[in-house]
């Protein structure tokens, strides 16, 4: 499943909502400009939580017909 966001600034939001919701803690990662990744960041062993998320940003380009 994926979900297509406008901006990272946009991805990083919706990480932002999600923790408010749950109340998780998340840690976010960048790697270089263009591409952001997530993961839980619960150390939990009655809880586990590992799920990770990336997300990479494309140009949006128009084609010239």
């Amino acid at each position: 499943m994926y979900q297509v966001f406008e901006s990272l600034d946009e991805f990083q939001e919706a990480l932002l909502d999600y923790y408010l919701k749950t109340g998780y803690n998340i840690k976010l990662t960048r790697w270089g400009k263009d591409k952001k990744s997530a993961e839980c960041g619960v150390e939990d062993a009655e809880h586990p939580c590992d799920w990770r998320i990336h997300c990479s940003y494309e140009e949006y380009l128009e084609s010239g017909t």
